[in-house]
């Protein structure tokens, strides 16, 4: 293990989120719910959508995760996608269950996000070295066997400023 590896064993979630924040450039935030094992990830679109263009993009990404997971031999597979439009700019929602999810399947769906929304997707210019965590499997892995009864209520946002990663547990009481 690198020594410049953030020291958040006895929080893989923080970890987790972190780790996606740092991998992937595109993504504005990462919301972890433990209590009902959700991942919502967003992206930040440099333009408002109509609704007939919402519609082909979200029609789109639907049929590239279906095929994804048509590929990988893997049935029963459901993902939201969800848009909201604020003024100049949408945010697009990326919904996955933590238990069915994998780092194969995040990368994917990230490139067709990026295809299918191009320049326009807007992109965090602070990047850090990605090798200096851990793999995003081994960390979902560790996150499913986590006990969700000791972590009951916990959820987990993150996302980066300037030059920091800001993850924050929505329902910490202190």
């Amino acid at each position: 293990m690198k020594s410049n590896k953030l020291k958040l064993d006895k929080d893989n979630s923080v970890e987790l989120v972190t780790s996606i924040l740092i991998t992937y450039p595109t993504i504005n935030t990462v919301d972890i719910n433990l209590e009902n094992k959700g991942l919502e990830i967003s992206f930040l679109i440099d333009y408002s959508m109509t609704d007939n263009s919402w519609l082909d993009k979200k029609s789109k990404l639907e049929q590239n995760f279906r095929l994804f997971n048509k590929f990988q031999n893997r049935t029963n597979q459901t993902v939201k996608f969800i848009k909201d439009d604020y003024e100049d700019l949408s945010r697009l929602k990326f919904i996955r269950s933590l238990d069915q999810c994998s780092e194969n399947e995040l990368s994917f769906m990230i490139q067709v996000i990026e295809n299918i929304f191009g320049d326009k997707l807007l992109k965090n210019e602070n990047l850090y070295p990605s090798s200096a965590f851990s793999s995003i499997d081994q960390l979902l892995e560790r996150v499913r066997k986590e006990n969700i009864q000791e972590q009951k209520g916990d959820e987990y946002l993150g996302f980066i400023e300037e030059d920091k990663v800001l993850v924050f547990n929505k329902n910490r009481k202190d």
